[in-house]
């Protein structure tokens, strides 16, 4: 099994670089659940996190610009984000580049405290 790099975005956690198998097991581990998947910054990332989040009532963990500053969505529970990359099949996750990272906060709202 390949292994990616990911910012994982745990409830109350500081953000983080982490390195997961590249499998849908490992991504439903890491939001509890089934996965939802949302585009952002062009397409050249995903943000993937429990599909279900709002209807279990997990916490309001970010809310994600839309544009000019106004909140497109929050999002409930743990999430992570990946890179897109083509493949022979479509897509697929990749590794994010780290020097993209303080972008992608800077268009994460986190809501509550981090340790």
């Amino acid at each position: 099994m390949s292994k990616i790099d990911v910012l994982f975005v745990g409830c109350g956690l500081k953000p983080e670089v982490m390195t997961i198998i590249n499998d849908l097991q490992s991504y439903q581990e890491l939001v509890d659940g089934w996965i939802q998947t949302v585009y952002c910054y062009k397409r050249k990332y995903v943000l993937v996190c429990n599909e279900e989040g709002m209807m279990l009532h997990l916490p309001p963990n970010a809310r994600l610009d839309y544009q000019d500053g106004e909140y497109w969505t929050t999002i409930y529970g743990d999430f992570f984000i990946a890179s897109l990359i083509e493949t022979e099949d479509g897509e697929d996750f990749g590794s994010i580049d780290e020097e993209d990272i303080p972008y992608m906060l800077e268009h994460i709202h986190l809501i509550g405290k981090r340790y």
